[in-house]
């Protein structure tokens, strides 16, 4: 069934009432969009129906959903207040993006600091509540880089279900060895 787009004069205003078909939605995470694959985000002009515009439309886990506090052993961290299926859009990296040598003239040490392929979002400016999110071997989020209107971007995506009251972890791969302290 095709679009539908009757017009209809109400009160002197001109609506266009739009009846949904049974087109699929394009670039959805099991299509075979290749610019999804690359992790590039479609243009807006890919159309309303594109789920390859997530990030852009700012569609993470609201801020009230998610909550700054005091951890038994590693300072603060970020606990979620609701359930999270797995493939949530949970939040995204803020901060300043710098380069390597940037940061080694800064003489910064990691904290808030994120290196993620050759991307380097320095959270002491403009950082969000993403600086808390703690390293863990087994995390419940991953950090994948994405071109969004031609820039670099750091998000973090639900690698599994997350439960209510959680804390919300990654691996940041900064020479830590989880194989070894496994055993």
């Amino acid at each position: 069934m095709a679009i539908i787009n009757p017009v209809a004069h109400i009160s002197s205003l001109w609506l266009e009432l739009i009846v949904p078909d049974e087109t699929p939605i394009k670039c959805a995470s099991k299509s075979e969009c290749t610019i999804r694959a690359a992790r590039v985000e479609c243009s807006s002009e890919c159309g309303s129906t594109c789920a390859n515009q997530g990030i852009s439309r700012g569609n993470f886990l609201p801020f009230h959903y998610l909550e700054v506090r005091e951890t038994i052993l590693r300072g603060k961290g970020v606990f979620t207040k609701v359930f999270s299926p797995k493939g949530t859009l949970v939040i995204e990296y803020k901060g300043r993006q710098i380069s390597q040598a940037t940061r080694r003239q800064r003489g910064y040490n990691l904290t808030y600091v994120l290196q993620w392929d050759v991307c380097i979002v320095d959270r002491n400016y403009g950082g969000n509540e993403s600086k808390y999110i703690n390293h863990a071997c087994e995390p419940n989020l991953k950090v994948k880089a994405w071109i969004v209107k031609g820039q670099q971007r750091l998000v973090l995506r639900a690698n599994s279900d997350i439960p209510l009251e959680q804390e919300l972890t990654t691996n940041y791969k900064r020479g830590r060895d989880c194989a070894t302290a496994a055993m």
